[in-house]
């Protein structure tokens, strides 16, 4: 296993500090009204997502900050325009530095496609009620899925209108 490393948070530096486990930490410090405050592991909070979030503090003003974005604005530098940060095993509370990535959006659908978590992923029966058998999904070329059974009465009514 490797060794921890903590990183300087941008814009946050010498206040807090992120690991590559994905821990965040305050710093010991000294406020500008000369109150010395003891640093400190913080408590990550879930949101109803499912990620990992901190408060971080600049005097009284609490900002909320996502730890993966976090982690690989600290590691890797800012995210690229048109890119955000990808779980490279799906799961949201895994903020390891190995786990993390840039990608694109549509990297992003893809990896939870494959994973299982996309919300269309886990869907068994079509809307009409037909189930997703081997036999009755049709595999679209660009992606997606389709039902056979639908498609046919589908294509049927199509033609009866030409």
């Amino acid at each position: 296993m490797s060794e921890v490393e903590w990183f300087p948070i941008p814009g946050w530096e010498g206040m807090y500090e992120v690991s590559t486990c994905g821990e965040v930490r305050s710093l010991d410090r000294t406020t500008t009204k000369g109150q010395r405050i003891k640093g400190k592991t913080l408590t990550l909070n879930v949101t109803p997502k499912g990620y990992h979030r901190v408060g971080l503090y600049r005097g009284s003003q609490r900002t909320p900050k996502a730890v993966h974005i976090l982690v690989m604005e600290a590691t890797e530098g800012p995210c690229p325009a048109g890119m955000e940060v990808l779980h490279g095993n799906g799961l949201k509370s895994d903020n390891r530095r190995a786990n993390l990535r840039y990608g694109t959006r549509s990297e992003n659908n893809l990896d939870a496609v494959a994973h299982g978590s996309h919300h269309s992923a886990k869907k068994t029966h079509c809307p009409q009620g037909h189930e997703y058998s081997p036999d009755n999904t049709y595999r679209k070329p660009a992606g997606g899925r389709d039902c056979r059974r639908c498609r046919a009465v589908s294509r049927r009514k199509y033609e009866e209108k030409r």
